[in-house]
Parts: structure tokens; C-alpha cells; sequence
């Protein structure tokens, strides 16, 4: 009787195993594509720090950040993301991509 349920014990747990292995398969695939669009992005954001750096346009566009802001906010509510959080991902965005636009500026000015 205990050899059964020591059996029946590793089969589910065995079974659970997979299950998770699954469920965090999705979650990779997602990660994956998450990833892949922040690359489309920045190549996006690159073009805009080399408009901003040949008319000689700060890095920092505050009216345009807050209205990213308040976009992602509204969509992250839509989608029932925690709008916070959807904020603050893309503060941490916008802050990498201010970065990046300063140096493209810094090197077009040593180029020049």
C-alpha cells in the first residue's frame, strides 16, 4: 500500500513537474517576443536620437514623455496591468533611450 501511494506521490508530482515546465515555456515565448519589440524600438528611438542630434534638439522632450506617460497608463488599465508599474517600465525605457540620444549627439559633435 505505501509502495502504491509512494507511486501515485512521484506520478503527480512528475505530472506537476511538466505542468509548470509548460506553463513556463508560454511565459519564455512571451518574454521572447517582449524582448524582440523592445529591439524594434530602440531602432525606432535610435532614428529619433539622430533627427534630434542633426537639429541639434535636446535629448529630454518632457511633453512628449508625460504623454507617453499618460498613454501607457490608459492602455495598461485597458489590458488590466498594474498602471504603475506600466509607468515605471517605461521610465526605465525612456531613461535608456535619453541615454542613448546623448551619446549620438556627443558623436555627431566630435564628428563635426
Amino acid at each position: 500500500m505505501k509502495e502504491v501511494i509512494s507511486r501515485n506521490h512521484m506520478t503527480l508530482k512528475t505530472t506537476r513537474g511538466i505542468e509548470i515546465k509548460k506553463l513556463r515555456a508560454g511565459i519564455d515565448k512571451i518574454d521572447k517576443e517582449i524582448i524582440a519589440l523592445l529591439g524594434e524600438r530602440f531602432k525606432w528611438t535610435k532614428k529619433v536620437g539622430e533627427y534630434k542630434a542633426k537639429y541639434d534638439l535636446p535629448a529630454k522632450d518632457v511633453a512628449r514623455e508625460q504623454q507617453v506617460f499618460s498613454d501607457r497608463r490608459l492602455w495598461a488599465k485597458k489590458f488590466g496591468v498594474d498602471e504603475d508599474f506600466a509607468v515605471e517600465i517605461f521610465k526605465a525605457i525612456i531613461k535608456s533611450v535619453r541615454q542613448k540620444h546623448t551619446a549620438i549627439k556627443n558623436t555627431k559633435k566630435k564628428i563635426s
